[in-house]
């Protein structure tokens, strides 16, 4: 048996303009299908973003995936989160289905939206084809004729198919960059809306204060003393090209007369490898690898640093570029979805693909105070303004209404 989480509901606005209209001009219903299991397991902000729709909607459910262990189900006004407590991610596909099909069986939704163009975009398909439902699909990595993403893995190579597949057969699709966009845009009929809607991000918990004592302790015990910092924060995964990132810091040691050091927190499979691979470069004693650290120390860090330098082959969105910038730090970023989208080349950062130009962007940072302050206002102005977060859940409810 499933045990129920009761939440009282947020109180209903009078502003009729928070409603959104179906087919028969009532308040939505949507159904969606979710591959983020913290939605059920902890009160974060995945949750609060679900709430946050459902606010706008007459009833917003949520068939997510999560293994047996799992027996919470949410009921908190429109919204209704439900698990798959699927025995394995191959039960998943079945489970969701039978799930969202018995909604749909016993009560009428205007749409069903996912959250991917893979698994959960196949089963969406198939909902559209047996209940004659809308189906919006939502795209939040960029996948589309990119080689590295498709050869990553063989699993890569089946959900691109799979994909290409869903996509053209969706009736409005979803995307967080306009990088995205412009590569769907090719690959579907033009009568099939691609919207740029980025997921709403709470930004407020994103830009830290920390006091001046908290930040001498942080510069003390990494050791940074009047040198300039260079910083990183994610996982350590193939996807991030920590060959390149190395490369540029070693092209920097090299040339800079003051040292700086170099702060990579997060931690991955390839964290220890990469550790490895900078001693051997000898550059040991300006290298600094804590792993994950706390809100506190990285709202030092982002205070500390001069610059964020991130390299990775492909990104969505890049919550981590946003987070830098409304912390009022430039970015150096090679030129991915999200890079492109959220750094503004000269003004709030610089964008390069080459080594050397990448090098040289990140001296022009840590060698120019002025132009590390303007850039980090820059950034931090033109992020607020684009991920105010009640704009993009609007946008996002917008997406679903489309007709």
């Amino acid at each position: 048996m499933f045990r129920t989480v009761s939440v009282r509901s947020c109180e209903e606005s009078a502003d009729d303009t928070l409603s959104y209209a179906g087919p028969d001009g009532a308040i939505m219903r949507v159904l969606s299908l979710s591959l983020d299991n913290s939605i059920l397991t902890d009160d974060g902000e995945p949750r609060q973003r679900q709430q946050a729709y459902a606010e706008r909607l007459e009833e917003y459910t949520v068939v997510v995936k999560t293994d047996r262990r799992v027996e919470t189900e949410i009921h908190d006004g429109a919204l209704s989160v439900v698990p798959t407590r699927s025995r394995s991610r191959y039960h998943y596909l079945y489970d969701a289905y039978r799930l969202a099909a018995r909604e749909l069986s016993t009560r009428e939704y205007d749409v069903v939206t996912t959250q991917t163009p893979f698994a959960t975009g196949l089963i969406g398909w198939l909902l559209k084809r047996r209940f004659g439902v809308r189906l919006h699909t939502q795209v939040h990595i960029d996948f589309l004729n990119n080689a590295e993403w498709i050869e990553r893995t063989p699993e890569h190579r089946v959900f691109d198919r799979i994909a290409r597949f869903c996509l053209p057969r969706s009736d409005a699709i979803r995307v967080g960059t306009f990088h995205e966009r412009t590569k769907i845009r090719r690959l579907v009929d033009e009568e099939i809306p691609v919207v740029v809607a980025p997921v709403s991000i709470d930004t407020e918990s994103l830009v830290g204060e920390t006091t001046a004592e908290r930040r001498a302790e942080v510069s003390e015990e990494f050791d940074f003393g009047d040198r300039p910092v260079v910083l990183f924060a994610g996982r350590f995964v193939e996807q991030k090209d920590f060959a390149t990132w190395m490369a540029v810091a070693e092209r920097v040691y090299t040339s800079m007369d003051s040292s700086p050091v170099f702060v990579l927190t997060g931690d991955g499979p390839l964290h220890s490898d990469v550790r490895r691979r900078f001693e051997q470069q000898g550059m040991r004693d300006v290298i600094r690898m804590p792993g994950w650290v706390d809100r506190e120390t990285l709202s030092a860090l982002y205070d500390l640093a001069d610059v964020f330098l991130i390299t990775s082959h492909y990104e969505g969105t890049s919550r981590v570029i946003v987070e830098a910038g409304l912390n009022e730090l430039p970015t150096v970023a090679t030129p991915f979805a999200g890079a492109k989208d959220n750094i503004s080349h000269g003004e709030s950062g610089f964008i390069a693909e080459d080594v050397d130009q990448l090098a040289a962007y990140v001296q022009t940072v840590l060698t120019d105070a002025g132009a590390t302050t303007a850039f980090g206002q820059a950034a931090q102005r033109q992020l607020a303004d684009r991920f105010e977060r009640e704009d993009l859940v609007e946008s996002y409810v917008d997406f679903l209404s489309i007709q």
